[in-house]
């Protein structure tokens, strides 16, 4: 099994956009994740109630599913990574 600290250095989010900051489960049936959220997660979000925006709670929910779902891979084909021919390609939105 891969190390937990191997898997947060192969997360390609860093900081401010990475909302993975611990592995405190893993094996090959389930994992939990945690991050711990900062002011700095709520700037400009209700500035005098701060709260963490919907969509980054979403994106922590999509970092440890894309995590889950590299290990059930990793494990299934034991070769470590899934080729370009077993996930789709997304291009990036460009500013107009």
């Amino acid at each position: 099994m891969i190390s937990k600290e191997k898997i947060l250095e192969l997360i390609p989010h860093r900081p401010p956009m990475r909302f993975i900051s611990d592995i405190l489960e893993l094996d090959d049936e389930h994992l939990v994740s945690v991050y711990t959220w900062t002011l700095e997660d709520c700037a400009g979000h209700f500035p005098d109630f701060p709260v963490v925006p919907g969509v980054k709670i979403i994106e922590s929910a999509a970092q440890a599913g894309c995590v889950a779902f590299g290990l059930y891979h990793l494990l299934k084909n034991n070769d470590g990574f899934i080729g370009p021919d077993q996930m789709g390609v997304f291009t990036s939105i460009e500013s107009g």
